[in-house]
């Protein structure tokens, strides 16, 4: 079923300012870019342009298109398969939330989450984050081929995305098609067998790591081997499918284990969630703290699990630096006063009472930490808000009673 791009709303095109250039080719470029206008605040614009009107709108010779749709390319087919991540509801897929068109059709825009090309925040990536997204990314592609059955077909550091909590999620769909569509096709370049429609993305995907390893030059060996060997076998049969490549003995770090419990938080029982921040201590010592604070600490401190009853125990050890001779604390008082007063500060804003309430009754252990500027500017005022709030909180309630 052909879509019909003219009839989303339209953007204005110079309420963007371009954050970068995720791919192109002579047919179409793909931009990320971020919108001025309130209606679109928090959100990235994923702008698909057409790069050449003199180019027909068919394409029937080119060899690498054939390799990915078939006999033939169109604009309408790339739209319908850019369109389809909207459908697709997964933890390390980019979340679409809606679509728009420039004036003149020249543009398709997807409206997402928050979020950055990989290309633009790779600078300063550590081995522990790295393989954190490339778990997120064999996630995406597990996913697709056991839940949604679709063979993603342009897995590569291009489409991949970096959310605000560094979390790697999955983009750029517009070669995507179904294992049934895949199958019908006869593909020059790349071999298809029904028993092993993985294939292909565990080829690109095994491309793209072992390139990655290269240049941020990261001992991982022990991967590098498995992806070199059996990822880009060149029988597809013989490639290990994204559920096998999980179980990897490299996946199976403190700090793996951590983000994906994370990453995974809701659909968690509250049994498991217990456990889970019960061994936190232990585990948070095997990891820096840098990379803790940075890449960990944002989601504890997220209200969905900051305010949850079993992360009741952490909290203590996250709000208070660890001192010599001391069992409470995550990270030493340097660290502390540099990587996590910060965040502190800036949790302070949110307005949820449970979450201000323990952030109050932790106050004495970090506020000589937070510096004078910040407790008068940030946390005075937003204490006296917080007094207000309870106080006509709870005189409504006592005059509604009486009133009664």
């Amino acid at each position: 079923m052909g879509v019909n791009i003219s009839q989303f709303p339209p953007i204005d095109e110079s309420s963007l300012v371009s954050t970068g250039v995720i791919t192109s080719c002579p047919i179409y470029s793909v931009n990320s870019c971020v919108c001025k206008l309130a209606s679109f605040k928090e959100t990235t614009i994923i702008q698909y342009k057409k790069s050449n009107s003199k180019l027909p709108d068919k394409l029937t010779s080119s060899a690498t298109f054939k390799a990915f749709m078939g006999t033939e390319f169109s604009q309408e087919k790339l739209i319908e398969h850019a369109l389809q991540v909207k459908q697709l509801s997964h933890p390390s897929i980019i979340r679409v939330v809606s679509t728009a068109i420039s004036p003149k059709i020249s543009s398709l825009f997807l409206v997402s989450e928050p979020s950055l090309p990989s290309q633009n925040v790779f600078s300063g990536l550590t081995k522990d984050e790295f393989l954190m997204g490339i778990y997120s990314i064999l996630q995406a592609i597990d996913f697709l081929h056991i839940k949604a059955h679709i063979s993603h077909n342009n897995i590569d550091a291009s489409s991949v995305f970096v959310d605000s909590r560094k979390k790697w999620k999955l983009g750029l769909f517009e070669f995507s098609c179904t294992f049934n569509e895949l199958s019908q096709h006869r593909l020059e370049a790349v071999e298809f067998i029904e028993s092993a429609s993985h294939g292909y993305d565990i080829y690109c995907f095994s491309r793209m790591v072992i390139e990655l390893i290269s240049v941020f030059a990261f001992d991982i060996s022990d991967l590098k081997t498995v992806l070199e060997r059996s990822g880009l076998h060149e029988s597809p049969k013989q490639r290990p499918s994204a559920a096998q490549l999980l179980k990897h003995s490299i996946f199976k770090t403190p700090f793996s284990h951590i983000v994906s419990f994370l990453s995974e938080y809701v659909l968690k029982s509250d049994a498991e969630r217990f456990k889970f921040f019960d061994e936190f201590p232990k585990l948070a010592k095997e990891i820096s703290e840098e990379v803790l604070c940075s890449s960990i600490v944002p989601f504890i401190l997220m209200p969905s699990v900051f305010t949850d009853f079993p992360a009741k125990s952490l909290v203590r050890h996250l709000l208070t630096p660890f001192k010599e001779g001391s069992s409470i604390g995550l990270v030493s008082e340097a660290a502390f006063a540099r990587l996590m007063v910060p965040q502190i500060s800036r949790l302070f804003r949110c307005h949820e009472l449970t979450t201000r309430m323990l952030l109050l009754k932790h106050f004495q252990a970090y506020a000589c930490f937070m510096g004078r500027e910040t407790l008068k500017t940030i946390v005075l005022p937003e204490v006296c808000l917080i007094t207000f709030t309870i106080y006509f909180t709870r005189h409504k309630t006592h005059t509604s009673v009486f009133s009664n």
